[in-house]
């Protein structure tokens, strides 16, 4: 009798993914798409069902990275498609600069060229602000947002003045003042941070941004068994706010109160269900508080959404293994590889830049184990592992694993540091 085959060619599998997203089965398209990544090239197609279902979930940052995979792909005919979906993207990212450039792309005539700059003065001008009636409660979130946006991008001076110029009579007072000690704290000065936190519980005691600040400088200062405390008070609190209660389980995962942590990251899960740092954090509360059905469940949401998360894929393989009574497997809530495993991705990608024979190059660049490290290496602290990127990436160039290194360029996230040394040494190659 003849062994009966199923094949199921691109042109199947596209169907097959675009039919379960008509029919709202997000997940089921997903897994789909990821499976024929893996296996077959890159397709145009394939990435306007990736950026459909990004946009549905409302994952502004992967639904951009579609788009860019997209443009990589399509036909030159297709292109205001790609730029109208970045425009988008963008947009709902609160980067109007990368959106108007992308929607001028996408709309203007092909003799009018635009450029970043041309669009500045238009989305500097001044903004409208609302002045509260006299008897209302001020509130100051420009003043809020532009400290955080100062803060993210490292001013810790310049993000510590525009909180401290929130007024005592804000609603937004405690929340600026408890950001300001964040800020004195990471700048080192720990005692100035304690100094200040005391004296805003004294004010503001079940203040959510200043418990978690008071309770980070704690932990700072190796005083633990404060610091849990606090964390614990922090439990103790009705919250209600989404943000609030993001910050109550970073404290208490902090503190290593994991049962507590588990409760609130539950919680949070519910809200924001597609939340990485949330789906993280609640995988390994739940691991290590003996809920592996769950942990496995939140790591296989993280990389079903982004199947480039290669840490969280690491570690969902051996928590199967472990459920099936193979070994236990630590978990921290850092997202990076226990040390043993990052010395073998380190060890493997430097043997790999000591090889010299070109055939064994080429046998190299196919191998599961070198695929495995060099997407490990970028996903490695969330890619901010610049040493061990700059490592893969010298490997991949050497071993012509190109289709490695054009993944990492079109990552709109990537290190922008890694990408121009990957350029270089790719055209220094063609030398």
């Amino acid at each position: 009798m003849s062994k009966l085959t199923l094949e199921f060619g691109d042109d199947f599998l596209l169907d097959s993914a675009q039919q379960r997203f008509d029919e709202g089965d997000y997940f089921g398209a997903l897994t789909i798409l990821n499976k024929r990544e893996a296996k077959n090239r890159p397709l145009a197609d394939a990435y306007v069902i990736y950026a459909d279902i990004y946009e549905a979930l409302e994952l502004w940052q992967l639904a951009a990275d579609a788009w860019f995979r997209f443009l990589d792909t399509c036909n030159e005919a297709d292109f205001q498609e790609g730029y109208e979906g970045l425009s988008i993207a963008f947009m709902n990212l609160g980067n109007e600069l990368q959106s108007g450039y992308y929607y001028h792309r996408a709309f203007s005539s092909d003799e009018v060229n635009i450029s970043l700059e041309d669009l500045d003065p238009y989305l500097n001008a001044p903004q409208l602000r609302l002045v509260h009636a006299e008897g209302m409660e001020e509130s100051n979130p420009e003043e809020l947002a532009r400290g955080l946006s100062l803060l993210k991008s490292g001013d810790l001076e310049g993000a510590k003045t525009v909180f401290e110029e929130i007024p005592e009579e804000s609603v937004d007072f405690a929340a600026g003042a408890g950001l300001s000690a964040m800020c004195t704290l990471m700048s080192g000065n720990e005692d100035e941070a304690e100094k200040a936190c005391e004296q805003l519980i004294q004010r503001y005691p079940d203040n959510v941004q200043i418990l978690t600040t008071y309770c980070a400088v704690l932990g700072a200062r190796d005083k633990t068994e404060e610091a849990k405390e606090i964390a614990g008070r922090l439990f103790a609190l009705p919250v209600t706010s989404t943000d609030d209660l993001y910050r109550v389980a970073t404290a208490l995962c902090e503190t290593g109160r994991d049962e507590e942590a588990y409760i609130r990251l539950s919680e949070l899960k519910t809200r924001l269900p597609y939340e990485d740092n949330i789906l993280w954090f609640h995988a390994v509360a739940a691991k290590k508080t003996g809920n592996l059905d769950e942990a496995i469940d939140s790591l296989e949401t993280i990389t079903t959404l982004n199947p480039r998360k290669a840490v969280a894929q690491w570690y969902l393989e051996r928590l199967r293994t472990q459920r099936d009574g193979g070994e236990e497997v630590p978990m921290s809530y850092y997202y990076r590889l226990p040390e043993k495993e990052y010395c073998r991705v380190a060890a493997h990608l430097l043997a790999v830049n000591s090889a010299a024979d070109e055939r064994e190059f080429e046998a190299i660049a196919g191998s599961e184990d070198f695929i495995e490290s060099f997407r490990l290496a970028f996903d490695e602290m969330e890619g901010r592992d610049e040493k061990l990127q700059m490592l893969a990436a010298k490997a991949a160039v050497k071993c012509r694993a190109d289709d490695l290194l054009r993944a990492v360029l079109l990552d709109c996230e990537g290190d922008e540091i890694v990408k121009i040394s990957i350029l270089h040494d790719l055209v220094c190659r063609l030398l």
